[in-house]
Formats: structure tokens, sequence, C-alpha cells
């Protein structure tokens, strides 16, 4: 065997490995299995609760210096408020906070607010582009040959770099709590084949490139934050596979609409009450169980999501929080370390 050959076959097995790395539920499950009875949780969600809002946020006009294309802040918006919907938030509508932005921007400041203006929100979101740049590299022709003796010519190419940086805060309204502060890096880039070296490129491309930038920065940093405020839904039922006594699927109202998706993780968690020490004030706060998995069976407004560990299976209960885990990679694959495949879609 030659060594190309075996190369191929280990790459062959490298990608399997990659692309299975991330155990999948197997489809449609719900056909295979049968309702159980489902004890209540000790504390049950209230109908308002039930109807799965999310949270309201407010996202501030993106912040571009001097030296930025305002097109670029006006992208970013755009992804931001995407993102955020298509996760199951309600959004302010964009002249509203256009207006909301010199009371919130004093706030951030100073930790003092105005109720009567930011009551209409859940969450502030601050952005930033902090820097886009470009540059190019030209590659002369090379040419190479493989252990079966075979000549390989490499034509000469410029390779074109767009990045993006940007600053974001995302704050609990109306006490300006952090949720996070974080800072995202993009980079978009393309090549062309070409014999000059002073790689000439346009400036539609150049905006191009930076723009694409700023798009991915958001696309593959957003998940942290967007796990941090993911609305609560709700367990509606539970079914055990007539096959896998040690397995069983959980009904919720998370569906499609709100971002469920095959394979996509969530967290449930049951709600304890705790009481202050020294004011006596009661508070309810979120316990995480454990984790699970959506199968295929997902519709607009409900999915069922897979448990296969019994000790977490157990402790589950009618009315417990769900809780969406963003993966950095969207709706497309995440497989072995983490590697995010564009052609396989969740």
């Amino acid at each position: 065997m030659t060594k190309r050959k075996l190369n191929t076959l280990i790459g062959m097995g490298l990608s399997a490995m990659l692309i299975g790395g991330c155990m999948s539920t197997g489809g449609h499950q719900v056909a295979k299995s049968q309702e159980v009875n489902l004890p209540k949780a000790t504390i049950m969600p209230s109908a308002q609760q039930l109807s799965g809002e999310g949270m309201s946020v407010v996202v501030l006009p993106v912040e571009t210096g001097s030296d930025i294309d305002a097109k670029i802040g006006e992208i970013a918006y755009d992804q931001f408020e995407g993102a955020l919907l298509g996760a199951g938030n309600r959004v302010i509508e964009r002249d509203l906070a256009t207006k909301m932005q010199d009371e919130l921007r004093a706030a951030e400041l100073s930790g003092r607010y105005n109720t009567d203006g930011i009551a209409a929100a859940d969450i502030a979101l601050f952005a930033k582009i902090s820097g886009t740049d470009f540059n190019r590299e030209f590659t002369e022709r090379s040419v190479w040959y493989d252990d079966d003796g075979d000549r390989h010519v490499v034509p000469p190419k410029c390779e074109y770099n767009g990045h993006a940086n940007i600053n974001v805060r995302a704050y609990k309204l109306p006490d300006m709590t952090p949720v996070g502060t974080y800072v995202y890096d993009g980079a978009s880039s393309f090549e062309r084949e070409t014999s000059n070296s002073s790689c000439p490129v346009s400036a539609g491309e150049i905006d191009g490139l930076k723009q694409s930038a700023t798009r991915n920065a958001i696309d593959a940093n957003l998940h942290e934050l967007l796990t941090s405020i993911a609305p609560n839904f709700y367990v509606i039922a539970r079914r055990d596979l007539t096959e896998d006594s040690g397995t069983s699927l959980f009904r919720v109202n998370l569906g499609s609409r709100k971002g469920a998706r095959e394979d996509a993780e969530v967290t449930f968690y049951r709600m304890e009450e705790r009481v202050h020490p020294i004011t006596g004030a009661k508070t309810l706060e979120p316990v995480a169980i454990g984790n699970g998995t959506f199968t295929a069976d997902i519709g607009m407004d409900y999915g069922y999501v897979l448990v296969d560990e019994p000790e977490v299976r157990d402790q589950i209960r009618l009315g417990n929080v769900v809780r969406l885990v963003h993966s950095r990679c969207g709706n497309q694959k995440e497989g072995w370390l983490g590697v995010c495949w564009p052609g396989i879609k969740l």
C-alpha cells in the first residue's frame, strides 16, 4: 500500500470520527415509546410562564470608530437581532432602542438607572466594532511530487483576508447586573489565481471581506451569551422507549420556532425556593438536574428530548424548566474536537 493510499484511509477514518463525535439521537423516537405517568414538580410554572415568551432584549445601535464603515455596525446589529429572535427572545424595536441608548449608556457608567425608561426590557446588549482590517499575500507557482512520482503544479495565487473585532457587553435590567463581557474575533478570506504579485483587489471586495468577517465573528461567538439568557421552557410529558428501559423522551414546549433542532442539547432544572437568612425575602433558584438531546420529533412549538441516563431521567418532573444549550456551530453539526461541519445540518 502506498503512503498516499494509507493517508487517504486514515483521513476517511478521522472524518468518520469527527462527524460521529456528537452522539446522534437516532431520528424519530416517539413511535417507539409509550407515555407514562410523570409526577409534578414542587414548584409548577404559571400559565404566563408556559407561554414561553423569552427574554426581552434591547440591542443598542452598534458603535463604530471613525475609521470603520458605519454599514458594518448595521450588519452587526442585524446579526445580533436575528440570532436573538431565532433563539426565542424578543427584541425591542430599533427606533425605541435608539431612543433608550443615552439613558442606558449613562446607567452603564454610573450604575444608576431610571426604571421608567428601561423597564420595557430584561436585557441590554452593548456592542462596539473595535477594529477591522485587511491584508493580502502572494504565493508563487510551485511544483511537487507525490510518493508515486507524479508531478503536480500549484499555480501562483493571491490570498485576501479580512478581520473584525467586536466588544460585547450584556446587562440584566433594571439593576444593570452584568451578564457577561465578551470579545468576538472573526475572519473571512478568498483566493484568486494570478501571476500579479501586487494582488489587485477592488474596494468592494475589501468591504465584503470585512463585512463577512463581522458576521462570522458574531456567528462563532454569540452562543455563550444566548445560553446565558436562554428562555425557560417546560417539561410537559414523559414517554419511555419500549425497547430500552433506561431511556425516556420528555415532551417540552420548545419547538423549532424558538430554536429547537435535532441533536441540540438542553439542560433540565428544578426550581427551589430560597429564603434570605436576614431579610426573609423569598426567591426561586434553578438547580441543574442534567442534560438531554432533541430527537427528530420536533414541531413548531414542541419537541421531544431524549435522556438516556436513568439517574437524570428519574429526577425530572412535570413542570421542570428546560433551557436550550446553544452551540458555537449554530445549526451545523458539531463533531469530535468541536469541529463544525458546514454541510451537515442539525
